[in-house]
């Protein structure tokens, strides 16, 4: 099973040196609008497609892994949330998401490891 990679066109790809422990969340959320009537009818009016997140969570990273994950998201073709990049997860499919964070929040647990909980958003075609 391979670990988790971020990659993109331009730039080295960014593989963990471990896989995100499980559970590895995954979220739908759907923009609607949802009104019932006195008389029991139910109307829906649909904003957008659903919202697609994956959740990961990393412990124990070692310093190698920790700077590349800053230098990645600072990088000029990422900055943040600005641009997307191909996340491929552990099963090896590929999504183009974007990181979806305000803060890199990155303990520092023991000697030379860190751990870290990233929100990816994925980029849905619209309907």
């Amino acid at each position: 099973m391979p670990y988790p990679a971020f990659s993109k066109s331009g730039m080295t790809t960014l593989t963990f040196s471990r896989g995100n422990l499980f559970p590895a969340s995954y979220t739908e959320d759907f923009s609607q609008i949802v009104a019932e009537s006195e008389a029991g009818l139910v109307r829906v009016s649909t904003l957008r497609p659903p919202v697609v997140f994956h959740g990961l969570h990393f412990e124990r990273l070692p310093l190698a892994d920790f700077t590349a994950l800053k230098a990645w998201l600072r990088n000029s073709l990422i900055r943040g949330r600005a641009f997307t990049f191909t996340y491929t997860d552990t099963a090896g499919t590929a999504k183009t998401v974007r990181w979806w964070q305000d803060t890199l929040d990155m303990p520092h647990v023991a000697s030379g490891l860190y751990s870290v909980d990233l929100l990816l958003r994925e980029e849905t075609p619209a309907w």
